[in-house]
């Protein structure tokens, strides 16, 4: 999975996340995170969004350290970890 975050001029970001799932089936997912600053300086980027009555809502929380992007996520009855590294280009 990849993620591209970029700033918006409402003080939030946006960010895409694609990837592959299963290997095969690709998707791509749009989430706008909103940032908040810790009082030891860490940054965190939270993003939830309600999905419908079937799917409910999906919750992200993460905390950005260097280069490294981890955090929690549960949508559905789904739960899981964000573990990603910025990748030079």
């Amino acid at each position: 999975m990849r993620v591209a975050i970029t700033p918006t001029s409402r003080g939030t970001y946006q960010a895409r996340f694609t990837g592959r799932f299963a290997a095969i089936i690709p998707f791509a997912y749009r989430a706008e995170l909103a940032a908040h600053t810790t009082p030891d300086g860490a940054t965190l980027l939270s993003s939830s969004k309600k999905l419908g009555p079937i799917l409910g809502s999906y919750q992200m929380q993460t905390q950005v350290s260097g280069n490294v992007l981890s955090g929690d996520f549960q949508a559905a009855g789904d739960r899981g970890s964000i573990q990603m590294r910025r990748m030079d280009r």
